[in-house]
């Protein structure tokens, strides 16, 4: 892990000691199996399915990194978006991984779990990936991008050198909008299925801003606590983000974004669960019923504080 940290923050080494990492690159490999043996079978050439089968298997393994990042206190509530991400591939098709790829590394830098502040490297490579995703009509990446800058360079531990890149990438935006003409963009505020998107989000990401309660959460490094503030803006900014591009390109957006959304709604999913099983722990045993309550937790003690 240290030889990483010299080049890049954003880089998270998956240790093989923990049996969460084990299962989702057995997981990852399954599905790549999966999708590669079903077109063949369809007459895909070989290459292509290949090709195509590692893509599928990458949003796949984006979603359960998505969902570790927005909440990284509990190890297996990533794993609850997976069978809707694999439905949702065989359903809606291959999935936006370069904006899942992109907010993956920004919630890095907004929550801090690799232990490491950006570089100027890392913050150079957003700036490509955003200005990639504006001429694919996300144009709103270089705009949360300036969001993240900034409040990476607010929040404790503070990156002043973020308040540059925000700087940097609200010029990109403007002169990307000048260049290309604004982007061309299909509206549909109105769209049924946007507007459905925007519920379901928006209840998720309430669901897991009230439920999950933020244990003692250590960095990739175990040098320092995952602070607060910084896991629930790592929640609020990719949520704003995937808002704004359901209201401009509206039915396109969820076939960009829908792992993500996914990722979202089963970290809430998760924690709604969590919570009943707690309730249900923490109600009076009747006498002779042969049972006890865990103290009201829902053996949650039992979970690892530590990142992976």
């Amino acid at each position: 892990m240290g030889t990483i940290k010299h080049f890049t923050a954003l880089g998270r080494p998956i240790s093989f000691n923990y049996i969460t990492n084990r299962l989702i690159a057995y997981l990852t490999l399954a599905v790549l199996a999966g999708f590669f043996i079903f077109q063949v079978r369809t007459a895909v050439p070989t290459l292509e399915a290949l090709a195509s089968s590692a893509g599928l298997a990458f949003a796949v393994f984006l979603t359960w990194a998505i969902g570790r990042e927005i909440d990284p206190a509990y190890d297996w509530s990533a794993f609850t978006a997976l069978p809707a991400t694999v439905v949702g591939l065989f359903i809606l098709g291959p999935a936006g991984v370069l904006p899942l790829f992109f907010i993956l590394l920004f919630s890095r830098i907004l929550n801090g779990s690799t232990g490491v502040q950006a570089k100027i490297g890392d913050s150079l490579l957003l700036i490509i990936l955003a200005v990639l995703l504006f001429t694919n009509e996300t144009i709103s990446a270089p705009l949360i991008l300036a969001a993240v800058f900034f409040f990476d360079a607010l929040c404790e531990p503070a990156n002043r050198n973020q308040y540059a890149f925000a700087v940097v990438a609200l010029a990109t935006f403007f002169a990307a909008l000048f260049m290309l003409d604004g982007a061309r963009v299909a509206a549909e505020m109105v769209h049924p299925m946007a507007v459905a998107t925007l519920a379901v989000l928006g209840a998720s990401l309430l669901i897991v801003l009230k439920l999950s309660a933020q244990n003692t959460v250590f960095d990739d490094k175990n040098q320092a606590v995952i602070r607060e503030t910084r896991v629930h803006l790592a929640r609020l900014i990719p949520a704003v983000f995937i808002a704004g591009e359901v209201i401009l390109q509206g039915v396109r957006a969820l076939v960009l974004f829908y792992p993500a959304i996914f990722a979202f709604c089963g970290v809430a999913l998760f924690h709604l669960a969590r919570a009943g099983k707690n309730r249900r722990a923490s109600e009076p045993v009747s006498p002779g019923s042969g049972t006890m309550a865990d103290n009201g937790n829902g053996g949650e003690n039992r979970e690892r504080p530590v990142r992976k």
